[in-house]
Parts: structure tokens; sequence; C-alpha cells
């Protein structure tokens, strides 16, 4: 009962998605009706409060399947939750992926040369910079 476990409905939610996911990408004759599902749940899903673990999920899931408007829906939600860093590289992955190189060096130029996570950054600012040279180059 959701009265008295309310936790259950959103983890089914995560538990279906997740199934339906799986078998989207897989070589199966209902591989279209899950995909069908998954993106039905991810849209239902973004429309709850969630965790940032939840985000973190629905983000992966979404991304995956390449329903970027959710990703960006699901990942604007979760760096707007208190107690957790914002989620740099995974918006930063959504911008190059979506073409938005503008924003991608913007997040970019915030990640710390301390950071960690720095030689990625750089490797993807590089990656970032090669595809709007070859942009200008295809313009002319």
């Amino acid at each position: 009962s959701s009265s008295i476990l309310p936790a259950v409905p959103r983890s089914a939610l995560l538990l279906a998605t997740r199934a339906h996911f799986e078998l989207a990408g897989a070589a199966v004759s209902n591989a279209p009706a899950a995909r069908a599902a998954c993106l039905l749940n991810l849209r239902r899903a973004a429309a709850l409060e969630l965790s940032p673990a939840e985000c973190r999920a629905y983000f992966g899931l979404a991304f995956g399947l390449q329903d970027y408007d959710t990703a960006r829906q699901l990942l604007c939600r979760w760096e707007q939750l208190p107690g957790e860093p914002p989620p740099i590289r995974p918006r930063i992955e959504l911008e190059i992926t979506v073409g938005a190189f503008g924003s991608a060096l913007e997040q970019l130029g915030k990640v710390s040369p301390q950071s960690p996570e720095y030689p990625w950054a750089r490797s993807q600012k590089e990656l970032v910079l090669k595809r709007l040279d070859e942009l200008k180059a295809a313009q002319h």
C-alpha cells in the first residue's frame, strides 16, 4: 500500500523503466513497444518529485534512449536539488551531444584544474573546439 510504503510506487516505476530500457536495447520482437513504454515511464517520472539518485538514474536512461528533451528536464531538476554537487559532467555530455557547443564550453570552463575530472574536461574541450572548427569549415 502506498500509504504504508510511500516509496514503493516510485521504486516500481524506476524498476519498470529500467526493465523496458533493457528490452528496448535487446534484439527482441517487442523492442519498439518496450522503447515506447520506457519513454512513457521517463516522462511520468519527470513529473514527480525525485531524489538526486532518481534524477541521475532517469537522466541516464533518457540520455541512453536519445530523448534529450526529457534528459534535459531531469538534469535541470537534478541541478536544483540541495545537498548534491551540481552534475557538471552529465551537463557537458548533454550539451556536446545536442550540439550546444557554447554552453558546453561554458560548463567546461567551470571545471577546476584541481578537479579529478580536469583531464576529461580538457579532452572534451578539445573535442568541442574541433567540432566548432569543422562547422566553420563546412560553412565556407
